[in-house]
């Protein structure tokens, strides 16, 4: 059986544990309704069009998935729906939303399925080019289902964020370096991008390399791969400020052009404060103990995979994983506020892919506990979904 076809069959097991968990927690927990998985907070203003058939959750703030559902709806901002969306990074991360809007025909009622479903399709895609890059290095295509224990994938099917879609991407830029295949690398590169601004290191990890090797004009076209992501961030700048100005309101949030809004604030404090006090969580006894303690060990963990990501400037050969794992260290020193690791779904979903990279190193050397970090992210994710799982149980058994 060809690798492609063996992969597949990998794919498809992740994708059915992902629908399986799924169907279970939104029938069990959510009562049937699948715009639980949005994470919709009473706290957060939502469309009137779409507040009716919302799952609410009282006295949330929600998450993420909130707001790209609203960019799902409304993708080219011709309904002004941004206004209720918390920052304009929202639309900059726009091939995720944008990609359920087109699925759905643009009707609104089918655009929530849209989205879930292809959150799926990212499962599948990402686990399939992650068991094609390991059957590369001649091991068994079934370890591609780590994919689906990305923790950052996890917090994907639990709050319907974009991060699975930028992983996928990831994975197929790995997969395309290894074959050759340029053109592969510029699209996985720019659709990544697309998908939200740390997209850009895989960019930025192609023209490294290209540029290690001297290969001028293979670093140019990595380099046109960002200009995607660049003409549409200036045009949602643009459109939002016309809007602004022609309804008399305030604009909402922005980052620096490019740069999100939690980096280069104050370098290396954040991880260590957050690490010496974890957020106070809402909890009581021995649950808020845990929490606390489970909050230091998932810091712990990306301090470790960023010390190891740092030592990989000395690898020889130093191959495109090598790259990445450098430009995810330079993140961590940038990414230093102290409210970003106040979260733990926040640095997780970034740091993922690091861990991930460092684990499949600790398995391809043998060395097992370079799979640290990722098990320390992991155990903070299981637990944080833990109650979901309850219900699912608890319904079973009666």
């Amino acid at each position: 059986m060809r690798p492609a076809r063996r992969s597949a069959w990998v794919a498809a097991a992740a994708t059915l544990w992902a629908l399986t968990w799924q169907i279970a927690t939104v029938q069990f927990n959510y009562r049937g309704n699948w715009t639980a998985l949005f994470c919709i907070g009473e706290k957060s203003a939502i469309p009137a069009e779409l507040k009716s058939s919302s799952w609410i959750f009282s006295g949330s703030a929600g998450y993420d998935g909130q707001y790209y559902r609203i960019v799902a709806h409304d993708p080219w901002m011709r309904a002004g729906w941004w206004r209720f969306v918390d920052d304009q990074d929202r639309y900059q991360r726009i091939l995720l939303p944008a990609t359920a809007w087109l699925t759905a025909l643009g009707q609104p009622r089918w655009i929530d399925r849209s989205y879930i479903l292809l959150v799926l399709v990212f499962v599948f895609v990402g686990t399939w080019f992650t068991a094609l890059c390991v059957d590369l290095q001649n091991r068994s295509v079934w370890w591609g289902l780590g994919f689906v224990l990305l923790p950052g994938v996890l917090i994907t099917l639990d709050r319907m964020t974009v991060d699975v879609a930028e992983y996928a991407f990831l994975a197929a830029g790995l997969y395309f370096w290894r074959r050759g295949s340029w053109v592969g690398c510029w699209i996985a590169g720019a659709a990544a991008f697309l998908t939200r601004d740390l997209g850009l290191i895989l960019i930025a990890a192609l023209i490294g390399l290209c540029l290690l090797r001297r290969s001028w004009g293979l670093a140019a076209l990595f380099a046109s791969a960002a200009l995607p992501a660049i003409l549409w961030d200036l045009h949602v700048s643009h459109v939002i400020a016309a809007q602004s100005i022609a309804r008399h309101t305030t604009a909402i949030s922005q980052s620096p052009f490019l740069i999100p809004k939690w980096v280069f604030k104050s370098r290396l404090i954040g991880p260590i404060l957050a690490l010496a006090h974890p957020p106070n969580h809402l909890s009581e006894g021995w649950v808020k103990i845990t929490t606390e303690w489970l909050d230091r060990l998932s810091i712990a963990g990306v301090i470790l995979a960023a010390g190891l990501a740092a030592a990989e400037v000395r690898r020889r050969p130093f191959i495109l994983e090598s790259m990445l794992c450098v430009l995810y260290a330079v993140l961590f020193v940038a990414v230093s506020t102290r409210g970003f690791w106040a979260e733990p779904y926040s640095y997780e979903r970034v740091f993922s892919p690091l861990a991930g990279l460092i684990a499949w190193q600790g398995v391809t050397e043998g060395r097992a506990w370079r799979c640290i970090p990722w098990f320390c992210l992991l155990l903070r994710v299981g637990w944080q979904m833990g109650p979901q799982a309850v219900g699912i149980i608890c319904a079973l058994a009666r």
